[in-house]
């Protein structure tokens, strides 16, 4: 009878550490998606910053022969503080 109970015990115990096991591993799961998924997103925000400071450096330069050189740096130096900010 004593072994009985004892076995019954440890299915009980062995079947709520499963639960918990299982309950662990998607609050895991769930919290790694978060993490890429916020990662991923700042990302694509700080990509597209560098695209735009690229891109104007590269329209710009169609302009140097007409643009002075200190116009040119002054105009390089507003598009990378707007893109930081």
């Amino acid at each position: 009878m004593a072994r009985q109970a004892e076995a019954r015990a440890r299915r009980s115990a062995y079947a709520l550490a499963g639960a918990a096991n299982a309950h662990t591993r998607a609050y895991d799961y769930a919290l790694t998606y978060a993490h890429v998924r916020a990662y991923v997103s700042l990302l694509a925000v700080k990509g597209s910053g560098l695209v735009a400071l690229l891109l104007s450096a590269v329209v710009l330069g169609g302009y140097v022969q007409s643009l002075k050189k200190e116009d040119f740096f002054c105009i390089m130096a507003i598009a990378v503080i707007q893109t930081a900010g």
